[in-house]
């Protein structure tokens, strides 16, 4: 081997660095509120790379189950253009506990979608905004530019453009991809944030079909156009709401120009709270049944699993742990297809109301769990869904 991707740099040194293999190191971890896919160009130009240089690449994590499962596919899905299903068997041929965790997954299929797919509608959020930070607090000069997986001022709870960042805002082929800047970026991080823009830029117009113009603008000078990418539908909202610090940025936005070592936590510290997180998520995902498969359910699904002759359960359990949701029902989405024939299913292999039955005593983990929960049943009319129906797609 001459090359390697350690995808897991807080648990592993760069052991043959000085023997000549040359490393490209990203301290990822394997839970499910990391983006990985921040690093998927990084890592398909190394292995490019590596591969001009009739070398051998070496990708690994700490079990060679999610992280460097992840980056194979994106390389594989960039370079064969295979679909994400069709990469999985062949990586799962060699290696049978290839299994990338549920967030990654959905992350490979968007990125199959923004290289491949015609529309920019292909992805469930518009404008596609890209975070430009550092990378993790362990690799603050690796300046990454993240995706946000969530469209931005839907509500309360949603990120706005924090005046301490840059962001990548693309739009529609025919709209310019803006470069924001806000007003309070550290002084010592406009030059880094900068530079990886202009580059992650040129990704974009190369690969996924961005507007070949790009404009800078300063929070402030924003216009119209702009504006038109988040509030196409409605009136924009007072200046006031529209910038704000989002705390779950803090530790990203770190002073490039003061800092002057990076310490990292203890590997099974780490360890331990991503556990407790992936659990936690794992627990609150809303997870997608098809009749008749009761024990069997999808926790990464867009529109495309809404095909006609099916018959689909969708649960959905309330965050208590919320100020002001504590009283919230949990929700069970029933959709019918317009071409399942209920009578014709229920007498071939299992009963519409024993599926529904056993899908939610699968879900909530216990026997007669409407007896025990307060669960809100939503029967969806096919061709005119809810928008909270549609929002979990």
């Amino acid at each position: 081997m001459t090359h390697v991707v350690n995808c897991a740099a807080d648990y592993s040194a760069d052991y043959h660095k000085e023997k000549g293999v040359k490393y490209l190191s990203l301290h990822l971890k394997d839970h499910v509120r990391e983006n990985i896919e921040c690093s998927f160009y990084d890592v398909i130009d190394f292995m490019e790379s590596a591969k001009k240089e009739g070398g051998r690449v070496f990708v690994h994590c700490v079990q060679g189950i999610s992280r460097s499962t992840t980056m194979c596919l994106c390389y594989m899905i960039f370079t064969q253009k295979v679909s994400l299903d069709d990469g999985l068997k062949f990586i799962r041929e060699r290696r049978q506990i290839a299994n990338p965790n549920m967030t990654f997954m959905a992350q490979l299929i968007w990125f199959h979608k923004r290289l491949y797919a015609t529309s920019i509608d292909s992805v469930p959020v518009s404008p596609r905004v890209f975070l430009v930070s550092s990378h993790q607090p362990e690799d603050p000069y690796r300046i990454s530019c993240r995706m946000l997986m969530e469209n931005m001022y839907q509500g309360e709870k949603s990120k706005l453009l924090d005046p301490r960042c840059v962001f990548l805002v693309q739009g529609p082929s025919t709209c310019p991809l803006y470069i924001w800047q806000g007003a309070n970026v550290l002084e010592g991080n406009l030059g880094p944030y900068m530079d990886a823009s202009n580059h992650h830029a040129k990704l974009l117009q190369q690969h996924e079909k961005a507007n070949q113009e790009i404009v800078v603008i300063q929070q402030g000078k924003e216009d119209d156009r702009f504006w038109n990418l988040f509030f196409s539908g409605g009136e924009k909202p007072p200046t006031s709401s529209l910038y704000g610090s989002v705390a779950e940025w803090d530790r990203l936005i770190i002073d490039l120009a003061t800092i002057n070592h990076v310490m990292a936590a203890p590997v099974v510290t780490q360890m331990q709270d991503y556990k407790i997180l992936v659990d936690e998520e794992k627990k609150m995902k809303p997870r997608l049944f098809t009749y008749p498969d009761w024990n069997e359910s999808s926790t990464v699904f867009d529109f495309e699993d809404l095909l006609e002759d099916t018959y689909l359960i969708l649960c959905v359990r309330a965050n208590h742990s919320e100020p002001g949701h504590e009283h919230d029902a949990h929700q069970a989405y029933i959709w019918k297809g317009g071409d399942f024939d209920e009578e014709e299913a229920s007498n071939e292999v299992i009963s519409v109301e024993d599926f529904k039955k056993k899908v939610l005593e699968q879900y909530w983990g216990c026997k007669n769990p409407e007896e025990q929960f307060n669960i809100q049943v939503i029967n969806e009319l096919f061709g005119n869904e809810s928008d909270e129906f549609n929002d979990y797609f």
